[in-house]
């Protein structure tokens, strides 16, 4: 057996630990390989060499990056080339920002003591994106735990909430080939039930994609197998990871095979 987790979250998007105390949990929990997946941004993984002889764990530089479709995300691994990939999605959290000032505008009238100078001082980068003003009203005690900022203040359906410019999932498939990455389908059973699945696999192979996420904890036996065919189907390779956020809530590392990753690493690492 080997113990892996391919879909892992830092500070650098909405993680709660730095990507050195990843990995140092990562090493206490004996994993073999770790994915740091954030979102939008793959910017801090330029030294993942560097990091993988620090730390003796094998470090497979990733993103994830959502699509127009909702709750449809694809994870990217192995890009290779860090500038096209930052300068598409640096333009789009540019354009974004300004529908997040909205966002934060229209919490001031409800009674949130927010600026948009404020969240800027806590930002991950330059650009203030949604996921700082999560952040924000999270340390600013507000609500006890982040995602309640969505379902009270910022998602879909409340008050403050501003659409975001995203993707299409065409887009998001050729920036990943573009960046010489290989696309993963990521948390498929998050996808609205609406959605044929098998047509969507189907397109979204046609697109350029490689592989499905399957994640056994939070899957029930129906969808595995319902995934499982669909990897064999459309010769998508199967990745497993946590999507870990909050060291408080996720665990990180998921024991598979010696053999259950072959054919992510021959996509990947034999390059």
């Amino acid at each position: 057996m080997t113990k892996v987790d391919l879909h892992v979250h830092t500070k650098y998007s909405d993680g709660n630990l730095s990507l050195e105390e990843v990995l140092n949990l990562a090493v206490n929990e004996n994993l073999d390989e770790i994915a740091i997946t954030d979102h939008d941004t793959i910017i801090n993984l330029k030294n993942y060499k560097e990091l993988e002889q620090r730390y003796s764990i094998r470090i497979i530089p990733g993103i994830e990056i959502p699509t127009n479709q909702r709750k449809l995300h694809i994870l990217g691994y192995g890009i290779t080339d860090y500038d096209i990939v930052e300068s598409v999605l640096y333009d789009l959290k540019i354009y974004n920002e300004n529908r997040n000032r909205e966002t934060i505008d229209i919490l001031r009238t409800e009674g949130i003591d927010i600026s948009f100078d404020e969240v800027k001082k806590i930002a991950v980068s330059d650009v203030v994106t949604y996921r700082d003003i999560v952040k924000y009203m999270y340390q600013m005690g507000y609500v006890d735990d982040p995602r309640e900022v969505y379902r009270r203040y910022i998602g879909k359906g409340t008050k403050a909430y501003v659409p975001s410019k995203e993707l299409s999932i065409e887009e998001v498939l050729q920036l990943i080939e573009r960046g010489n990455g290989i696309s993963v389908l990521a948390h498929p059973f998050t996808i609205s039930n609406d959605i044929d699945l098998n047509i969507l696999i189907s397109q979204m192979k046609e697109y350029g994609l490689s592989g499905i996420e399957i994640y056994p904890p939070k899957l029930n036996q129906k969808q595995i197998a319902e995934y499982e065919f669909m990897a064999k189907k459309y010769e998508l390779f199967k990745t497993i990871g946590t999507d870990f956020h909050d060291c408080h809530y996720d665990k990180l590392g998921i024991e598979v095979d010696d053999n259950y990753l072959d054919h992510f690493h021959n996509k990947v690492l034999k390059r």
